[in-house]
Formats: C-alpha cells, structure tokens, sequence
C-alpha cells in the first residue's frame, strides 16, 4: 500500500498480522482462476498470435536467409502438432499474463485482506440468494424477486451491525463500483428494516444503470431526476412496494439522465433526502462509489466489493476519500460469486 495511503487509515491496521509471501502468492493465483471468462479470452488471443506465428514462420524464414533454411526439417509441420504446440503455448503465456497484472495491482481476495487494507471490519459476506422454492400462499410471495431475501442471515447480519449504533440522520448509503452489487444488497437491507416495522424509504442515486428500478421491475418514471428539476414533488414520486405480509417500503426510483449532478446540485439533492429522510424510521441510498466521494445524503457509508474483482488499491483510495470528506465508513460488505448481469422478475414493467 502506498505510504501516503495506509498512514492516513486507522491505526488499527498496522497490528493485524500481515500474510506470509507463500499465502500471499496463493490468494493472487486463486483471484486469477476465479475469472475464467477473462483467463479464456487471455488464451484465445494468445493461442491466435501463436497459431500465426507457428504458420508464418516457416514461410518468412525461408525468405530471410536466402533459402538455406528448410522448414520441413527443423519445424514441426503437421497440423495436429502445431495446434497442440499452441495451445500449450498459450496456456503458459495466458496464465503468466494474467498472474502479473494481478500482482501489480491485487485485486481482494477474501475478507481478512480487505480488513487488512482498509482497517475497516467485513459486516457480512453474502452472494446471490435465492427464496425458498416451496408453493407461496400470499400474493406477496408469489410477486417478490426470488433475490429479495431479506430474512437471510447475512442481511440480517448486516443490519444488525447498523441497528446497534444507529445513524443519527436515519440514513445509509451502500456504495459499490458494481451496480447491480450495490442495488442487491440496498434492495435487501430496505427490506429487512421494513420487515422490522420500521417505515423505510429507499432512494436511487445510479442515474445512468438504474438498478433498483430495473431489480424491482418498476414502471419507467423520471423518479429523482424530477425532484431535482421541481417538476414533481416527493410525494408524488414514491412507490409503494410489498415485501411481506402488510410490509411496505417506500421507492424512489432514480430516473435516467445523461449528466452527473455537479457538486452543488448534488449538494442540494442530498439535503433533499435529508428532509425526505424525518419522515421515515430508515432510509437507504443506492450510490455508485464515485459518487459516494463527491456527495451524499448521509454521512455513514457501507462500501460493497467483489471478491476477486475489486482492486485493492481503488477500494483503499475511496475509504481515504470518505474518511477526509467527512463520511462515516460503517465497514465493509464482501459479494462472494458471479454478479449477476440480469435477475429475473415476476411482476411486469411497464
């Protein structure tokens, strides 16, 4: 970690005891065959160069020296073992590759080195749930996404670290580099308040992926965009939505628009969530990560990253970031698996 990086963290990370060089190399080769589709596009490309050069080779050597070099006898010409030869090849140079950017700049690997890293404590690993599969009485069940869990241990972990120092303001926002990371665990953490009884708003700030409108399946509104520019007001842009019996939070979708908010718009549009917030028991703020450093509703901030695809050195520079403008860095939500592109949804969108 750069010097003027971790001596601006907390004290508390320089007595966790720092990985032995052997683990270290272990958890970076782990990271890079945790990324197959990456590792497969690496051996294509490689497996491609090599091919051609295995074919062109004989042919433009011949020519370089005049013709005293004959191909049929010192290079392997038989299409099977040019082909096996390559892939070889390019199986060795694919990994290698891989393995060295992936030691330039580590990416995290488990919940121990992001801990070590930021000096901040994993609240909760979770990954893709799933709700259970037996035949749903109430209407309520039956139109929930099967994403939508919020009575799974680790979202109920995870609130109840934020219930036992409760924000002053009422107010949280889960950040993440991935929108569909930070709108999963929003999405759910909104639904576990609302099933503890708590009136709980939940408000997307991701203008351009919209990720909770598109995991809810709401209808296409202008949602925030349209309390930023006084063309509607809060109460006409909140939607109700069920999450269990006689459980309903209150949406506020973000609405689709092209350009940031500048700081002194954002400014304006986080001291509207503030006010909007006093009349809710909880609310909860879906933000991309870069955003989060510039301006948000609250000061406490839960950071979201994905195992073996954050970078070690970004998720350090935005807990520093948060920690000089202000924030409350409330800790750290570890997503175990593959981020899902797409979730499917059983209530329509318009």
């Amino acid at each position: 970690m750069p010097p003027h990086i971790s001596s601006r963290l907390p004290s508390v990370s320089r007595r966790m005891r720092v990985p032995s060089r052997a683990a270290w190399l272990g958890a970076r080769a782990a990271n890079v065959w945790q990324r197959p589709a990456r590792l497969g596009v690496l051996w294509t490309v490689t497996f491609a160069v090599i091919g051609a050069a295995y074919i062109g080779i004989p042919r433009l050597v011949p020519l370089l020296s005049g013709g005293r070099w004959v191909a049929s006898d010192r290079w392997p010409t038989h299409p099977a073992l040019l082909l096996l030869a390559a892939a070889i090849l390019a199986s060795f140079v694919s990994t290698l590759i891989a393995l060295v950017d992936e030691m330039r700049d580590p990416r995290v690997a488990d919940a121990a080195e992001a801990e070590r890293v930021t000096a901040l404590r994993v609240l909760s690993s979770t990954r893709l749930a799933s709700a259970p599969t037996h035949p749903a009485r109430r209407a309520a069940d039956r139109t929930t996404p099967p994403w939508l869990v919020p009575g799974s241990d680790e979202i109920r972990i995870l609130s109840w670290h934020l219930t036992s120092m409760w924000p002053r303001d009422g107010i949280v926002t889960v950040a993440a580099d991935d929108a569909m990371v930070a709108g999963i665990v929003g999405a759910n953490l909104a639904a576990a308040f609302a099933v503890d009884a708590r009136a709980t708003l939940l408000v997307d700030t991701d203008f351009r992926s919209e990720p909770v409108r598109h995991l809810l399946g709401l209808a296409n509104s202008p949602g925030l965009v349209a309390v930023m520019e006084n063309k509607r007001r809060w109460t006409e842009s909140l939607i109700p939505y069920a999450v269990g019996r006689g459980r309903t939070l209150f949406v506020l979708p973000a609405g689709h628009r092209e350009r940031a908010p500048g700081p002194a718009e954002g400014q304006a549009t986080g001291g509207e969530i503030a006010r909007a917030a006093r009349r809710h028991d909880a609310t909860v703020v879906v933000a991309p990560m870069s955003q989060a450093t510039t301006w948000r509703a609250g000061d406490d901030v839960v950071l979201c990253v994905v195992r073996g695809v954050t970078r070690l050195s970004g998720l350090s520079r935005a807990v520093v970031t948060l920690i000089d403008v202000g924030a409350r860095v409330r800790g750290i939500v570890l997503w175990e698996g593959k981020v899902p592109s797409r979730l499917p949804n059983p209530r329509t969108a318009t």
